[in-house]
């Protein structure tokens, strides 16, 4: 039983990292309390919300971004 809950704290861990660096780290938790090691996997395929596509050359930029690090281009 133990075993089992050092697992879940990992993966909860886990996570919450990986949505604190994609901008949602309270979903993340909640996700992670309640699914824990699939929370991880969904984690890793969700989209992040500090970076949007270029509307010029479709890469993937910071939200704050005013010229696109790819193009060039005024975002």
């Amino acid at each position: 039983m133990v075993d089992f809950l050092v697992f879940w704290g990992v993966c909860f861990l886990i996570t919450v990292v990986i949505g604190a660096k994609k901008g949602n780290p309270i979903a993340a938790a909640l996700l992670a309390l309640f699914l824990g090691p699939i929370a991880v996997i969904i984690a890793l395929l969700s989209g992040d919300k500090n970076r949007i596509a270029c509307p010029f050359c479709a890469e993937q930029i910071q939200k704050k971004a005013k010229v696109c690090p790819f193009c060039r281009n005024d975002v």
